[in-house]
C-alpha cells in the first residue's frame, strides 16, 4: 500500500508538470500569433501570462511537496510503531520532524530549478523566433507574417521542455519531475521507518521487495553503520532503493 501511495504522490507531480509545460507552449503559441501584427504588445502578453502560470505552479508545488513528505512520513513511522507493538506518535519526535524539513527543503531547491528552467526555456523560445522574424524582415524586406509563416514551416514549433544530468542525459521535464519525486518519497518512507525501529533498541532491518522472489526480497542490513562487516542501510540504499525500486524497508 505504502508503495502505491509513494508512485501516485509521484505520478500526480508530473502529470502537473506536463500541464504547466502544455499552458506555457499555448502561451508561447499565442504571442507568436501576436508577432504578425503588434511585437511589442505579443511580448508584453507572453510576459504577463507566463509569469501567473509560473508563479501559481511554483507556490502550487511547494505545497503539494510539503503535504505529501508529511504523508509519507506519517505512514512510515506509524508502519514502524505498529512493527513494535507501540502508538508513539511522529509528530511528537523533534529531531525526526527536523531531518524531514531539511530533506524537503533540498527536493524542493530541485524542483525549484527546473520550475524555473520550464520558464525560461518557455521565454527563450519566443525570444528566438522573435528575433528571427526581426532579421529577415529587416535583411529581406519581408512582411513580419511571411517571416512568420517560414520560420514556422523551417523548425518544430514544440517546445522541448527538459531537465540534462551529469552525464549529459535529457530527461523530459515531466519523467524527470516524476523521478525526483519518486525517490524523495521513497528515502523518505525508509528513513523515517528506519529511524522509528531505533527507537525500540532495533539495530537491523530487511528490505522487503514487491516480488517475493526478487534477489533483494529478506536482504538483511544493519540500520546504521556498525563494526561488523554487515551491510547497512546507506551503503545499500542506492543500488536496491534507486527511483524505480519496487522495494521498501522493514523489519521483518
Amino acid at each position: 500500500m505504502s508503495l502505491i501511495l509513494i508512485d501516485d504522490l509521484a505520478y500526480r507531480a508530473s502529470e502537473r508538470s506536463r500541464t504547466f509545460t502544455l499552458a506555457l507552449s499555448g502561451v508561447v503559441l499565442q504571442a507568436l500569433n501576436g508577432l504578425e501584427s503588434a511585437q511589442r504588445s505579443a511580448k508584453k502578453m507572453f510576459a504577463e501570462r507566463s509569469e501567473s502560470l509560473f508563479v501559481s505552479h511554483f507556490f502550487n508545488e511547494q505545497e503539494h511537496l510539503s503535504k505529501g513528505s508529511a504523508t509519507i512520513a506519517a505512514v512510515a513511522y506509524s508502519d514502524a510503531m505498529i512493527s513494535l507493538d507501540r502508538d508513539d506518535q511522529f509528530s511528537e519526535d523533534d529531531s525526526l520532524n527536523s531531518h524531514v524539513a531539511e530533506v524537503v527543503e533540498q527536493v524542493n531547491q530541485s524542483l525549484t530549478a527546473q520550475v524555473h528552467r520550464d520558464y525560461n526555456q518557455a521565454k527563450k523560445a519566443l525570444r528566438d523566433v522573435s528575433l528571427q522574424v526581426d532579421m529577415m524582415t529587416r535583411s529581406r524586406g519581408w512582411k513580419r507574417s511571411a517571416a512568420l509563416i517560414a520560420i514556422r514551416q523551417q523548425n518544430s514549433q514544440e517546445i522541448k521542455f527538459s531537465f540534462k544530468d551529469r552525464s549529459g542525459r535529457s530527461w523530459a521535464s515531466d519523467k524527470y519531475t516524476y523521478t525526483l519525486l519518486r525517490s524523495h518519497y521513497l528515502s523518505i518512507y525508509n528513513e523515517v521507518y528506519l529511524y522509528a525501529l531505533t527507537q525500540g533498541k532495533i539495530e537491523v532491518a530487511h528490505v522487503k521487495h514487491e516480488d517475493a522472489n526478487h534477489k533483494h526480497n529478506g536482504l538483511r542490513f544493519s540500520i546504521a553503520p556498525s563494526e561488523t562487516n554487515e551491510s547497512d542501510y546507506f551503503s545499500i540504499a542506492p543500488s536496491v532503493f534507486h527511483p524505480n525500486s519496487r522495494a521498501l524497508v522493514s523489519r521483518l
